[in-house]
């Protein structure tokens, strides 16, 4: 049975959430995905906020969600299993017989460390005409998503590493493969905190580590800070200095003012470069989400002071 999780911290009523989600699992078989796909390549796009089926709280795996056509009489199920501490995530029938036709099964997780993702085994149906007509859908915070098809190995076989995890696998009605298996284990920051103050007025400030302290290429700190449900959190501000670029594809600082994990552009900021905000907005409920991804560099750093109100 298809079940939906629909809590949801968007200020959007939540009869527009569940129309968002039932209009992308009726009308998936309709979605386009970028002509420059390239069967053996990765492509990062901006995703639509609201085409999400799943809202996980921290370190939350949520049921699996299956979709097939009411042609099918057995609804076929992607696997979600562990074994020795490590999450795999399969097509169905992997390792047995290809994958289903006219098929769209979803997971997610979050956490304020990271989750690392890597392809075991992958073969996707390729592209057809510069579509993927069947893909892997990977989705990321502040609605950045990745489409793959055909075959990935090697080094086409990219490790992935992100705080919040949406997987979501379609297929059409034509050719199949024999599908992937994927998996997921939780990488530990030291610098990633969680922060509980009920005291109105009670501050803080959030630093990232110095440069040179942390043995990591790529430095990810995440921030969340919580208050009773009768509090605000209130950034009163914050200090970037990272590698700058366009829509902050490199290096960036994500506040989510709803304290969801996903970061959803409707409710986030983000920043690169070098930056001295003062006007963040007070946040929507009783929590804040911050996230810092940055190469480690000189002068690479992200200070905020916060205030309980």
């Amino acid at each position: 049975m298809l079940r939906f999780h629909v809590s949801d911290p968007s200020p959007i009523p939540i009869t527009t959430i569940m129309s968002h989600r039932l209009w992308w699992c009726l009308l998936v078989v309709l979605t386009l995905v970028p002509a420059s796909l390239q069967s053996e390549t990765w492509d990062e796009e901006e995703g639509v906020d609201g085409d999400e089926l799943i809202w996980p709280e921290e370190g939350i795996w949520l049921p699996t969600q299956n979709v097939t056509n009411s042609e099918r009489v057995a609804s076929p199920v992607c696997k979600r299993e562990t074994y020795n501490g490590i999450n795999y995530f399969t097509s169905p029938d992997f390792g047995v017989a290809d994958y289903p036709n006219n098929f769209v099964c979803s997971t997610a997780a979050a956490t304020l460390h990271l989750w690392v993702v890597k392809f075991v085994s992958f073969d996707v149906q390729p592209r057809v005409q510069n579509r993927c007509r069947d893909f892997l859908r990977i989705t990321f915070p502040y609605g950045r998503r990745k489409n793959l098809c055909g075959l990935l190995q090697g080094r086409q076989a990219k490790t992935i590493r992100s705080n919040y995890l949406g997987v979501y696998f379609f297929t059409d009605n034509t050719i199949t493969r024999s599908g992937f298996n994927i998996s997921v284990t939780q990488e530990k920051n030291t610098c990633s905190k969680h922060i509980s103050e009920d005291r109105v007025g009670a501050t803080g400030v959030l630093s990232t580590p110095a440069y040179g302290t942390v043995d990591k290429k790529v430095v990810w700190c995440n921030f969340r800070i919580l208050t009773n449900a009768a509090n605000r959190v209130r950034i009163d501000y914050l200090d970037v200095s990272v590698r700058d670029s366009d829509r902050c594809k490199r290096d960036r600082v994500l506040v989510d003012t709803y304290g969801a994990y996903r970061f959803p552009t409707y409710s986030s900021y983000i920043y690169c470069g070098t930056r001295n905000v003062t006007d963040l907005p007070v946040s929507n409920k009783n929590s804040v989400l911050i996230s810092y991804k940055a190469l480690q560099l000189p002068g690479s750093r992200m200070q905020l002071k916060y205030t309980i109100v």
